[in-house]
């Protein structure tokens, strides 16, 4: 791999105005030799997933741009139903704007009949709905 990048060092050293190069990574180890190369003309951007308490927002603004009002609450029952992964709420949206048509304002049962339970649950929620005898809850994990 470091022999690829190699022939690509003349373009990294002296790019064009006129070119863009995107480089998706998992992660980059900036210590390496063609990472070091491009220097000044690199921006780096790193996009990384929203923590729990910036999904409502997102929630909102992709609600939003689908003109569609949710409350409050029923923003928060979305994220807890489908979770963070925000590709996943933009997916749950369109179909819940497919399925009121014109209407703008949700009602809570049309996230019910529409949304799908895609969150992926975790053993230490399930231990503690079981801690707090909640037998409802313990079951839906």
């Amino acid at each position: 791999m470091e022999k690829d990048w190699q022939s690509l060092m003349p373009c990294l050293q002296q790019p064009l105005d006129s070119c863009l190069l995107v480089i998706e990574a998992e992660k980059v180890d900036r210590r390496k030799k063609w990472v070091k190369s491009m220097g000044q003309q690199v921006q780096w951007v790193q996009l990384k997933s929203p923590y729990d308490n910036q999904v409502p927002q997102w929630v909102q603004y992709i609600a939003q741009q689908n003109d569609l009002q949710l409350s409050s609450d029923q923003i928060h029952w979305l994220q807890h139903v489908v979770g963070h992964r925000l590709v996943d709420i933009r997916n749950e949206i369109i179909k819940l704007k497919q399925f009121v048509g014109s209407r703008s304002q949700v009602q809570q049962k049309d996230l019910e009949t529409v949304i799908s339970h895609s969150r992926v649950q975790t053993v230490f929620e399930l231990t503690d709905a079981i801690g707090d005898r909640d037998q409802k809850k313990a079951l839906q994990h």
